[in-house]
């Protein structure tokens, strides 16, 4: 793992290096002038009916073409032409959301969300008639509530990042976690989860951490992590 850690540091000394240099550039040519006067404002964006929105922490897209966006203001979708804000399930916290990600599953399309208190996941449209369940330390074998991140794979395969691990969940079981030598609890608190992505068989993850370069996880053949 430090190993890992060396090379992400002198791998993004260099990339800076590049940027700024080709930043440099831009300005002794005069081509960054544009670039900056065009830079939006921050602005509270009005929406219709009511929703107000100025933060906007993720974003997924469903199979309808719809984005489904986390906001302060809670879950806003937008179709096309329309925006709704989503605040009519009890289940479904409406603050301090922090990921999401849209699956299809055997129970339909489903929006799974990261939350200080656990992994929520919604079947769409996300209405006051939508199932939710949140996953906690109580139905779970996750030893954390505060989820960072999630990610989704292929086979009903779902990744959970929190501050002290990462846990999967296939179908409905959840598998097991082996990885402890190689990445202790203590790491994921030192190096905080700042995203997740799967491999397109969704059978292993790669993590982007705070100052602590990328994980790579992945399930094996017994169903364990």
């Amino acid at each position: 793992m430090y190993i890992n850690i060396k090379r992400n540091i002198i791998l993004n000394i260099k990339i800076r290096d590049k940027i700024s240099y080709f930043l440099i550039s831009l300005a002794l040519t005069g081509l960054c002038t544009t670039y900056i006067i065009a830079q939006p404002v921050g602005t509270v964006q009005s929406f219709g009916e009511g929703i107000t929105a100025k933060k906007f922490y993720s974003s997924t897209v469903d199979e309808d073409n719809t984005v489904w966006f986390l906001t302060e203001s809670g879950i806003i979708s937008f179709g096309g032409t329309k925006w709704i804000l989503h605040n009519k399930n009890r289940k479904v916290a409406s603050t301090d959301l922090r990921g999401a990600v849209y699956d299809f599953s055997s129970y339909g399309p489903e929006l799974w969300i990261a939350t200080p208190t656990g992994a929520t996941v919604a079947s769409l449209p996300v209405d006051a008639r939508s199932g939710a369940t949140t996953y906690y330390i109580d139905n779970s074998k996750i030893i954390s509530e505060n989820v960072l991140a999630v990610a989704v794979g292929g086979k009903e395969l779902r990744w959970f990042g929190t501050d002290k691990g990462i846990y999967a969940f296939k179908g409905r079981k959840w598998l097991t976690n082996s990885y402890a030598r190689k990445y202790p609890e203590g790491a994921f608190q030192d190096y905080p989860i700042t995203s997740m992505a799967t491999s397109p068989d969704g059978d292993s993850l790669y993590v982007g951490t705070l100052e602590g370069g990328v994980l790579r996880v992945f399930r094996n053949d017994v169903d364990a992590v």
